[in-house]
């Protein structure tokens, strides 16, 4: 996996991958096509673990891993935990119950100041409270 520290990519999130993967044209999936043409996909740690996580077997896990290992690859932060936990608090602080993954992708894209570009409304409040760039809503 090649490391990415700039902005100039975007992160996908698992629900465009599996849209993609499964053949759906979507809006986002259009986006994700004209990316990956551009080498501006990116994916990072809690993606790929979603995304292997639901192969259907052996060998598509094996597939996944080949491919996404061949992408701009973005990581975590170090101090990813406690800044992901005070995220998770102003958010439930302000009426949303979020999913410690999504937590966890936004708080990569955030720190890496690259776009995000989803079809899971769920991101919304990260737009509102954290600036979360997203793109396909």
């Amino acid at each position: 996996m090649t490391s990415r520290s700039d902005s100039s990519g975007v992160l996908i999130d698992t629900c465009v991958w599996i849209d993609f993967l499964r053949g759906r044209e979507t809006r986002q999936t259009q986006i994700l096509e004209i990316l990956l043409e551009n080498g501006d996909a990116y994916c990072c740690d809690v993606i790929l673990v979603e995304l292997c996580f639901g192969a259907k077997d052996r060998a598509q896990f094996r597939q996944y891993q080949k491919n996404f290992s061949e992408m701009p690859f973005l990581t975590l932060p170090k101090n990813w935990t406690t800044e992901t936990a005070s995220m998770g608090l102003a958010l439930r602080k302000s009426g949303h119950r979020p999913f410690l993954a999504d937590l966890m992708i936004a708080q990569t894209a955030i720190f890496h100041k690259t776009h995000f570009l989803t079809c899971d409304r769920d991101f919304q409040p990260f737009k509102k409270l954290f600036d979360l760039k997203i793109l396909g809503l």
